[in-house]
């Protein structure tokens, strides 16, 4: 099995993921949701965004997520909610990489200090040239 870097796209468990970052026994992946499921999620922040649904923030990890551009993937949604995985947990399946487009929103989006991300994650990606 090859080492994956930041971008590349695997399954796992009938999912696929994309891969972001290891460390402290640690892996990290967001999940690509379905076109019905980024849908919803979408459907969701734009209600909340119109003021519907005021106790939700942007600090919520239900609303962290970016849609890709990747042909594969175009308009479904790399989701960062429940990120955190224990390293050796995943058992990675390289399908394939996100494009440079997508990989630089990711990378945007975890280093925003407003997103609900873990610290663990943000500080590797930070540093991280993409």
């Amino acid at each position: 099995m090859d080492a994956l870097l930041f971008g590349d796209i695997f399954r796992f468990r009938e999912e696929e993921y994309v891969y972001l970052a290891s460390g402290d026994g640690v892996d990290f992946a967001a999940r690509i949701l379905n076109t019905f499921n980024t849908n919803q999620i979408v459907e969701l922040d734009n209600r909340k965004a119109m003021g519907h649904g005021a106790n939700r923030t942007n600090s919520n990890p239900l609303y962290c997520y970016v849609i890709l551009q990747t042909d594969e993937y175009k308009n479904q949604a790399a989701h960062f909610k429940d990120s955190q995985y224990d390293s050796g947990r995943l058992m990675f399946e390289k399908t394939g990489s996100l494009c440079a487009e997508d990989q630089q929103e990711i990378k945007k989006k975890i280093i925003d200090p407003a997103s609900p991300i873990p610290l663990g994650l943000r500080d590797i990606i930070l540093n991280m040239d993409i």
